[in-house]
């Protein structure tokens, strides 16, 4: 199974270290990569809400991290667990259309899907009042395959925003269909990113 060393690139990504396409490392055998995202995403949580001030000032942000999703690939079985890279591209300036990225390469016990999922009609929501969270939602769809199987997939996903100069942004996966076929059943699931700028 592959991905990617989630707690450490987070890690490297909040001491300021850059990412990009070449930041993915393969974890070792001992480490449940399932494990790290759940730390990851702990660790995220964890920050204080980022000051609406420095998303304005921050203007846009490379995010990369991962998404968890529990997809039921055969109907009426239990759903396996996958995680996908995630990047995203965040504009804080009021832009009509703030939100766009992709979540590819998933991977599982059960093994890997191709293909690729696309994140659209996203919405900032960042306000001068404190005791409201910087957060953000947007919806994505796609096809994913896995062998000769084909599988439409779409659904949403909102997170709230962490740490100085927007450095984390996690949430939850909501909403979630995958059709084969014509039957078609629900997932939900969560993720964690991390500025790479």
């Amino acid at each position: 199974m592959r991905s990617i060393n989630l707690a450490g690139f987070l890690f490297m990504a909040a001491c300021g270290g850059s990412g990009g396409d070449d930041y993915a490392a393969p974890v070792p055998a001992a480490i449940d990569p399932f494990a790290a995202f759940a730390s990851a995403y702990r660790q995220a949580d964890a920050l204080p809400f980022t000051p609406e001030v420095q998303l304005v000032d921050l203007g846009s942000a490379q995010y990369l991290g991962e998404m968890r999703i529990d997809l039921p690939l055969v109907s009426g079985a239990d759903p396996e667990p996958y995680l996908g890279r995630m990047r995203m591209e965040v504009a804080f300036d009021g832009s009509a259309d703030p939100i766009s990225g992709t979540i590819d390469r998933f991977a599982g016990p059960a093994g890997d899907l191709a293909g690729r999922l696309n994140i659209k009609e996203g919405f900032v929501d960042i306000s001068s009042n404190p005791r409201i969270d910087p957060r953000l939602d947007a919806e994505f769809e796609g096809a994913l395959t896995k062998g000769s199987e084909r599988y439409e997939v779409n659904g949403a996903f909102f997170g709230d925003i962490f740490g100085e100069d927007g450095r984390n942004i996690a949430g939850l996966v909501y909403g979630g269909t995958i059709a084969r076929d014509a039957e078609s059943d629900v997932f939900d699931g969560s993720f964690v990113v991390a500025h790479t700028d």
